[in-house]
Protein backbone atom coordinates (compact mmCIF):
# COMPACT_ATOMS: atom_id res chain seq x y z
CA UNK A 1 0.00 0.00 0.00
CA UNK A 2 1.53 3.40 -0.94
CA UNK A 3 2.06 5.89 1.87
CA UNK A 4 -0.80 8.28 2.49
CA UNK A 5 -1.51 11.13 4.83
CA UNK A 6 -2.70 8.54 7.37
CA UNK A 7 0.23 6.10 7.07
CA UNK A 8 2.55 6.31 10.08
CA UNK A 9 6.28 6.37 9.39
CA UNK A 10 8.25 3.27 10.32
CA UNK A 11 9.77 2.82 13.76
CA UNK A 12 13.28 3.96 12.81
CA UNK A 13 11.95 7.13 11.17
CA UNK A 14 9.70 7.79 14.18
CA UNK A 15 12.74 7.69 16.46
CA UNK A 16 14.78 9.90 14.12
CA UNK A 17 11.97 12.48 13.80
CA UNK A 18 11.41 12.45 17.57
CA UNK A 19 15.10 13.19 18.06
CA UNK A 20 14.90 16.03 15.52
CA UNK A 21 11.97 17.82 17.19
CA UNK A 22 13.54 17.29 20.63
CA UNK A 23 16.83 18.79 19.44
CA UNK A 24 15.06 21.85 18.02
CA UNK A 25 13.31 22.50 21.36
CA UNK A 26 16.50 21.87 23.32
CA UNK A 27 18.37 24.45 21.25
CA UNK A 28 15.58 27.02 21.61
CA UNK A 29 15.51 26.48 25.39
CA UNK A 30 19.25 26.67 25.94
CA UNK A 31 20.45 29.77 24.11
CA UNK A 32 21.29 27.93 20.89
CA UNK A 33 18.44 29.10 18.65
CA UNK A 34 21.10 30.44 16.29
CA UNK A 35 21.91 26.83 15.38
CA UNK A 36 18.36 25.60 14.67
CA UNK A 37 18.90 26.38 10.96
CA UNK A 38 21.35 23.44 10.90
CA UNK A 39 18.34 21.14 11.37
CA UNK A 40 16.28 22.68 8.56
CA UNK A 41 16.05 22.58 4.78
CA UNK A 42 17.28 25.51 2.69
CA UNK A 43 13.70 26.60 1.97
CA UNK A 44 12.28 26.08 5.48
CA UNK A 45 9.17 28.01 6.52
CA UNK A 46 9.21 28.59 10.29
CA UNK A 47 5.98 30.11 11.62
CA UNK A 48 5.83 30.37 15.40
CA UNK A 49 4.77 34.02 15.45
CA UNK A 50 2.83 36.34 13.16
CA UNK A 51 5.60 36.75 10.59
CA UNK A 52 6.95 33.50 9.16
CA UNK A 53 10.70 33.10 8.78
CA UNK A 54 11.45 32.05 5.20
CA UNK A 55 14.61 30.12 4.39
CA UNK A 56 17.53 28.65 6.26
CA UNK A 57 19.61 31.84 6.25
CA UNK A 58 16.69 33.84 7.64
CA UNK A 59 16.18 31.18 10.32
CA UNK A 60 19.83 31.53 11.34
CA UNK A 61 19.45 35.32 11.63
CA UNK A 62 16.16 34.92 13.56
CA UNK A 63 17.80 32.42 15.92
CA UNK A 64 20.80 34.66 16.56
CA UNK A 65 18.47 37.58 17.38
CA UNK A 66 16.41 35.31 19.63
CA UNK A 67 19.57 34.24 21.48
CA UNK A 68 20.69 37.85 21.98
CA UNK A 69 17.25 39.07 23.09
CA UNK A 70 16.48 36.04 25.29
CA UNK A 71 12.81 37.11 25.51
CA UNK A 72 11.93 34.12 27.72
CA UNK A 73 15.20 33.06 29.41
CA UNK A 74 13.55 30.56 31.75
CA UNK A 75 11.39 28.77 29.17
CA UNK A 76 11.39 25.00 28.83
CA UNK A 77 9.41 23.05 26.26
CA UNK A 78 7.96 19.64 27.03
CA UNK A 79 7.01 17.59 23.98
CA UNK A 80 4.42 14.83 23.91
CA UNK A 81 2.09 12.87 21.65
CA UNK A 82 4.34 12.90 18.55
CA UNK A 83 2.62 11.61 15.44
CA UNK A 84 4.56 11.33 12.20
CA UNK A 85 2.91 10.36 8.92
CA UNK A 86 4.61 9.31 5.69
CA UNK A 87 4.11 11.58 2.70
CA UNK A 88 6.27 9.40 0.46
CA UNK A 89 9.62 7.69 1.01
CA UNK A 90 11.52 10.88 1.88
CA UNK A 91 8.82 13.23 3.20
CA UNK A 92 6.76 13.20 6.35
CA UNK A 93 4.38 15.41 8.27
CA UNK A 94 3.90 15.50 11.98
CA UNK A 95 2.22 17.00 14.97
CA UNK A 96 3.73 17.30 18.42
CA UNK A 97 1.96 18.64 21.49
CA UNK A 98 4.09 21.32 23.16
CA UNK A 99 3.71 22.43 26.76
CA UNK A 100 5.88 25.43 27.55
CA UNK A 101 6.81 26.26 31.11
CA UNK A 102 8.27 29.63 31.95
CA UNK A 103 10.03 30.78 35.11
CA UNK A 104 11.35 34.36 35.07
CA UNK A 105 15.16 34.54 35.10
CA UNK A 106 15.35 35.71 38.68
CA UNK A 107 13.61 32.51 39.82
CA UNK A 108 15.38 30.14 37.46
CA UNK A 109 17.85 28.94 40.11
CA UNK A 110 15.17 28.20 42.68
CA UNK A 111 12.45 25.60 42.73
CA UNK A 112 9.40 27.59 41.68
CA UNK A 113 5.87 26.30 41.28
CA UNK A 114 4.54 26.99 37.82
CA UNK A 115 1.62 26.20 35.62
CA UNK A 116 2.10 25.84 31.89
CA UNK A 117 2.88 29.15 30.20
CA UNK A 118 1.37 27.91 26.94
CA UNK A 119 0.07 24.70 25.41
CA UNK A 120 -0.23 24.10 21.73
CA UNK A 121 0.82 21.97 18.83
CA UNK A 122 3.60 22.10 16.26
CA UNK A 123 2.48 21.18 12.75
CA UNK A 124 5.64 20.21 10.87
CA UNK A 125 6.78 18.82 7.56
CA UNK A 126 10.10 17.01 7.16
CA UNK A 127 12.36 15.97 4.32
CA UNK A 128 14.94 13.17 4.41
CA UNK A 129 18.32 14.46 3.19
CA UNK A 130 21.80 12.92 2.96
CA UNK A 131 22.34 14.27 6.50
CA UNK A 132 19.10 12.71 7.80
CA UNK A 133 15.66 14.16 8.45
CA UNK A 134 15.38 17.97 8.34
CA UNK A 135 12.59 20.38 9.20
CA UNK A 136 10.93 21.79 6.07
CA UNK A 137 8.18 23.75 7.78
CA UNK A 138 6.74 24.47 11.19
CA UNK A 139 3.47 26.13 12.12
CA UNK A 140 2.78 26.67 15.83
CA UNK A 141 -0.87 26.49 16.87
CA UNK A 142 -1.59 27.95 20.32
CA UNK A 143 -4.33 26.17 22.23
CA UNK A 144 -4.23 28.19 25.44
CA UNK A 145 -1.91 30.24 27.62
CA UNK A 146 -1.89 31.83 31.03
Amino acid sequence: MPPSSETPVGDADHVALSRLVTEISLRLDNGRAGTVHELATDDVVFSIADDPVLGRDALRVWGERFDRARPLPGIRHSLSNPRFLADGPDRASGTVMVTAYYVPAEGAGDIVATTPFAVGEDHDTYVRTREGWRLASRRWELWFSR
